[in-house]
């Protein structure tokens, strides 16, 4: 291409980058100066999905699951974690659905908002593939420092008695039971089975959902594994269900220091998902047809949304993926996920959806009475059909009923979740 048009066009982005930052500031300054005047601050979030626009094979057709699917998301999450210092990267159980043998994989990345880390321990090498050997003999060792470390800090924790097998294999893991405060009301595993239960990680999950009785009740379970997993580290620790932000943030600085003081060379974090609050960033990247789903952590304002997105899409490129498909016909598409986007606040209670009542009706009727909003969006697929119809192009009772419920809620002088 001729230099000068090559200029002319970086000229071009850089104009278009100087008035998208432009509206972007305006934007946020007039929603600071809202939520100054009403309390109601807006968040926003976001699932972009990504494909390999240039596959053929099942997984970036039409299939949930597949290797190269889940190689390129540990790549990702690699190159994630390498712009977010201090992360930590974990292994909750994923999505589970009906005609699957078991639950789909799921990698995150946890991350303060504040900028302090998450996690100083020893590399997880599940996002690397670079195995380290596992020991079960150091298991017990692993745990009693663990247990000591916890009960420096204040806590409560005592090994598990009873057992110490998972899914009838003997010395496979080593268990222990803490809490922050207070008395742990049983440790034998004989008296109350729960203590002995397998590992979330393996086969479906039954009944009503991921549930932790134990932790409900106050008391956290927490298995440590050598090897295994299906993944290339030395050692895994399976999380309980944390109740609150701060007590899980104050075991992860116990475990990253326990585990350097032991020279662990590699640990990974697996277990039930995280809890999550204001003060930290929560995102997943999970399988679904045909893409990989990125679910964003929600950001307090458009700059850090436009900059997560960047930085997102920029790693996503340099792993191979691309947010749109060329059809057979040369038509461009989008890579064939939902690709919502995410409205809120900081916790549910303080969406503005429920302290400025009127917001959603006037959101909904702006984009009712604005067709070419929706249909800006839209994909190849338009309709009562599609993934996300007009409420116009469905039924018109229904139609009719989200009439009468916007004028309900509009009268409210402040709304509930």
């Amino acid at each position: 291409m001729n230099r000068s048009i090559t200029d002319d066009l970086d000229q071009g982005d850089a104009t278009l980058d100087r008035q998208l930052d432009a509206a972007i500031t305006a934007h946020d300054r007039a929603a600071r100066e809202h939520a100054s005047a009403t309390g109601a601050a807006i968040w926003l979030g976001a699932e972009p999905t990504f494909t390999d626009r240039l596959s053929e094979a099942p997984e970036w057709l039409s299939e949930a699951l597949g290797e190269d699917k889940e190689r390129r998301a540990r790549l990702l999450l690699t190159s994630l974690l390498g712009a977010n210092p201090g992360a930590a990267a974990l292994r909750p159980i994923g999505r589970q659905y009906a005609k699957e043998p078991e639950p789909r994989w799921c990698y995150g990345l946890y991350a303060r908002r504040d900028g302090q880390p998450v996690w100083t321990g020893p590399l997880d090498r599940s996002t690397d593939g670079d195995p380290s050997p596992a020991t079960l003999a150091e298991l017990p060792r692993f745990r009693a420092s663990l247990m000591e470390a916890l009960r420096a800090r204040g806590w409560v924790a005592e090994s598990v008695t009873g057992t110490d097998a998972v899914d009838g294999a003997a010395d496979s893991c080593a268990r222990f039971v803490c809490r922050r405060e207070g008395k742990l009301p049983c440790t034998d595993a004989t008296l109350d089975p729960r203590l002995g239960r397998a590992t979330i990680h393996r086969g479906r999950v039954e009944g009503a959902g991921l549930v932790d009785e134990l932790s409900a009740e106050g008391t956290l379970l927490v298995l440590l594994h050598a090897g295994g997993g299906g993944d290339a580290n030395a050692f895994w620790v399976e999380l309980p269900c944390f109740p609150e932000v701060a007590a899980f943030l104050e075991f992860l600085a116990v475990l990253a220091h326990t585990s350097q003081e032991l020279e662990l060379e590699s640990l990974g974090l697996r277990g039930f998902p995280p809890p999550v609050d204001a003060s930290v960033a929560w995102t997943t990247l999970t399988p679904d047809p045909a893409v990989l789903e990125v679910n964003q952590a929600p950001e307090p304002d458009m700059a850090s949304f436009h900059r997560a997105n960047r930085l997102l899409f920029d790693l996503a490129k340099r792993a191979g993926l691309s947010p749109y498909r060329l059809q057979y016909n040369g038509a461009v598409s989008d890579s064939g996920g939902g690709g919502q986007l995410t409205i809120g606040g900081p916790s549910p209670p303080a969406s503005p959806f429920f302290t400025v009542p009127e917001l959603l009706p006037r959101l909904i009727r702006y984009v009712i009475r604005h067709p070419s909003l929706s249909y800006w969006f839209a994909t190849q697929y338009v309709g009562s059909s599609c993934q996300s119809p007009r409420p116009d192009e469905g039924l018109r009772e229904s139609f009719l009923e989200l009439e009468v419920a916007l004028d309900h809620l509009q009268r409210l002088e402040r709304a509930t979740p």
